[in-house]
């Protein structure tokens, strides 16, 4: 509550310099309070109660004519926007976040207005503004967005090259333990185990998946699915199909909305975990291709609004043609992969996506030019140093 303190204190300022309107002073205040109380209701997991308090302190600022006190409501709703497709509107928004002097509030709103902008494959404006975001955070010790950079940036190479992505995690993971922000631990947890399964070690996945479930209870309904998705590769990674087809089948019983780009792991894990379910016909080939059908389904939604996971969701939609026993469509999907990767700029996609089209064709002279590419690509992300940042402070003591 130091920001209404320090509100309050500069009442008695402006009083005494004969510079007083009280009618304006009460609407900053309004909005400065709606916006703190926001900012509660959504640690707390009430989002209904923190849309309430946001639009209460962007309406009590624009009467005000100064959104300086509601930044944090104007950034939350332009990313709300901006996730509905409102681009126009939504960066309309972001301005008014940035109208304070209030470096916090401003790292917010750079973070938040970068991971969706790479979220819809503008990569280069995307890392720009995460990066400004860390480093407005980090000059005044900001965890809080230095952990949400973090995780922007951790998402950002988990698309473009995942075995960079392992040290953002790691990083996010710290950051949320020295905040003590149970919301922010669980989504790195899930980060951390997402990633570990990229690199294959089950077994700290397991542990991070563990440590996730621990905190379920206090958890949200995101979180929840983040659990369920996740736990079905883990518990398929080790070896227990029927407790991965159980938690696939719960984590598509309690969809969530994909309100966020970095639930991009979880939708991925349950489709990929459907499908392997269906090749093994876990449960029944009619049933575990229902479901393989479902987890597309559910990351093509996620793709349609977060257009940087297309050439992933396409991947999964040729891996599901194949169990279908449909060759000739899963190539046909898998060439429309290659060339939204490349659009986007999705280097390990695109790897991936030509190496599983090389493996669809007739060995030949496309086949093996087609894995040549994948291992020249393939090449160029093992050499390439990943994001990195010019502070070496990245961690909390």
């Amino acid at each position: 509550m130091s920001r209404l303190v320090a509100a309050r204190a500069g009442l008695g300022e402006k009083a005494r310099a004969g510079l007083f309107d009280e009618a304006r002073e009460r609407l900053l205040l309004t909005a400065n309070l709606a916006d703190v109380l926001g900012e509660h209701a959504y640690y707390g997991q009430n989002i209904p109660g923190m849309f309430y308090y946001y639009l209460k302190a962007i309406r009590a600022a624009r009467a005000a004519g100064s959104f300086a006190p509601a930044s944090g409501a104007c950034s939350a709703v332009a990313g709300t926007l901006q996730i509905l497709g409102l681009d126009r509107v939504a960066a309309e928004y972001f301005g008014c976040a940035r109208q304070t002097a209030d470096s916090g509030a401003l790292a917010h709103a750079d973070v938040a207005e970068g991971a969706l902008l790479a979220s819809r494959g503008r990569w280069d404006d995307g890392e720009r503004l995460i990066r400004q975001g860390w480093t407005l955070a980090a000059a005044i010790n900001d965890k809080v967005n230095q952990g949400k950079a973090a995780e922007a940036f951790g998402i950002l190479d988990e698309l473009q090259n995942p075995a960079k992505a392992h040290g953002w995690r790691s990083m996010q993971l710290d950051l949320a333990r020295w905040t003590g922000v149970l919301l922010h631990e669980c989504w790195a947890l899930a980060g951390v185990c997402a990633g570990e399964l990229e690199r294959d070690r089950p077994a700290a996945a397991t542990r991070a998946l563990e440590e996730l479930a621990a905190r379920l209870s206090r958890a949200d309904a995101t979180t929840e699915f983040r659990y369920r998705s996740l736990g079905a590769a883990v518990k398929l990674r080790n070896g227990d199909p029927g407790t991965a087809a159980s938690l696939a089948d719960a984590a598509l019983a309690h969809l969530q909305p994909p309100n966020g780009p970095s639930l991009l792991a979880a939708y991925g894990a349950l489709a990929e975990t459907a499908i392997a379910l269906a090749v093994a016909r876990t449960g029944g080939r009619k049933a575990a291709l229902e479901r393989a059908r479902l987890a597309c389904k559910a990351e093509k939604t996620f793709a349609g609004m977060f257009p940087f996971a297309k050439a992933r969701h396409l991947r999964h939609q040729a891996a599901l043609a194949r169990a279908e026993g449909l060759a000739a469509k899963a190539r046909q999907i898998l060439g429309t992969a290659v060339a939204a990767a490349r659009a986007a700029g999705a280097l390990h996609d695109e790897a991936a996506a030509l190496a599983e089209l090389a493996g669809l064709l007739p060995d030949g002279a496309e086949a093996r030019a087609h894995l040549e590419r994948a291992g020249e690509l393939r090449t160029r992300l093992d050499a390439e140093p990943g994001r990195t940042l010019m502070s070496d402070a990245l961690v909390p003591a």
